[in-house]
């Protein structure tokens, strides 16, 4: 990932302002701060407070890091094929035949694809194909 995408993530999460129903450990709360200053508006907390700007870089660069285990994961699914190859696609609620595998309807069982065959009344196979 690159440094500027992660530096807007960093700003965005300590810019987030928090949710209503917010619960951080050890007890801490927020009570609107009504004697401050400051806050006499009372603005809701927004960020955190657990991390500094270099600390939650630091977390979304581990969060967000190509991973040799992530990125080396293999995908495999079952496409509807016919010979040339074409495969089944979907568009506008009707089956429609791609020659992109990567536009292929994809499905986990072999099962799966073969009652999308039976129900389009499709006389094409049912392939395992894998993606890395």
């Amino acid at each position: 990932m690159s440094k500027k995408f992660i530096n807007q993530m960093v700003d965005r999460f300590l810019c987030w302002k928090l949710p209503a129903d917010f619960a951080p450990d050890c007890g801490i709360s927020f009570d609107g701060r009504e004697d401050d200053e400051w806050n006499k508006d009372k603005t809701w907390p927004v960020g955190t407070n657990l991390f500094t700007a270099e600390q939650a870089k630091q977390m979304f660069s581990e969060v967000v890091a190509d991973d040799e285990e992530l990125t080396s994961r293999e995908e495999t699914a079952w496409l509807i094929e016919l010979e040339g190859p074409k495969w089944a696609g979907f568009v506008d609620g009707k089956p429609e035949w791609t020659t992109d595998p990567n536009r292929a309807l994809r499905f986990a069982r072999k099962e799966d694809a073969d009652n999308f065959k039976a129900f389009w009344c499709m006389t094409a196979a049912s392939t395992e194909h894998s993606w890395l």
